[in-house]
């Protein structure tokens, strides 16, 4: 289904005949990596929209149609992971292009939870090293998140994570206090959850604590899905 999906989008965007706000796939820049040389295929997009996002409560999102352009990357040749934004920029060209262009470029794949985790270890800057766990994180639940374990279960080396990224938010930031409710209602810490719950909230957040209260007060500790398509702004840029 992918696949088909996928090669249909592509089809039609050669065509031209896509609305402005369509998925539409941007040129391909080709990266150096760092440590080995070897060249990075970076796909970015020209337009997007959120038709079939999925938001969860740990604020994982994944909107098929308004891909991400990637942060960390891991190069397949040397197996390092990679700030984007540190890498020099070889060139770029039409996706069609690339492997013409570039033929011995290839693509970087996604880090694991432990890659993460190893980038966070670094001597990082605050902002830096919550992404990186953050990234983890969410890399830690998507087991649960798409149905390939039955039951929630954090490890410890996924509980510290969790604490050490609980101490790096700030409670006075209400998007951030809301995460760590849920960081501590993961752990099962209900009543520091509901804690952290009970300050008041603007508008844009407030379905957000609302769904996050009621799973504390029920005891619960998995991650949920929050929003289906009926309930997302659809548009993107």
């Amino acid at each position: 289904m992918y696949r088909t999906i996928m090669g249909l989008v592509m089809l039609i965007s050669m065509l031209a005949i896509l609305p402005a706000d369509a998925f539409t796939p941007g040129p391909s820049l080709i990266m150096e990596c760092s440590e080995c040389g070897q060249q990075l295929i970076l796909g970015t997009k020209a337009s997007g929209n959120n038709f079939g996002m999925r938001i969860w409560t740990d604020r994982y999102d994944f909107a098929p149609m308004n891909p991400r352009f990637p942060i960390l990357i891991k190069c397949p040749a040397c197996e390092h992971t990679l700030w984007v934004d540190s890498l020099s920029r070889v060139g770029s060209c039409e996706v069609w292009e690339t492997k013409e262009q570039y033929p011995d470029a290839i693509m970087p794949i996604d880090p694991t939870e432990e890659d993460y985790l190893e980038i966070a270890e670094q001597d990082l800057i605050r902002n830096a090293e919550m992404f990186a766990r953050v990234s983890s994180l969410w890399e830690a639940n998507h087991e649960f998140r798409y149905g390939e374990a039955d039951t929630f279960h954090l490890s410890e080396q996924q509980i510290t994570n969790i604490k050490i990224l609980m101490e790096l938010l700030d409670e006075e930031d209400e998007g951030q206090r809301l995460v760590k409710a849920e960081l501590a209602r993961e752990l099962g810490d209900f009543d520091e959850s509901l804690r952290l719950l009970s300050q008041e909230v603007s508008a844009e957040f407030s379905e957000y604590r609302a769904f996050i209260e009621e799973l504390s007060r029920e005891g619960i500790r998995e991650v949920r899905e929050i929003l289906d398509e009926s309930e997302i702004d659809t548009n993107a840029e």
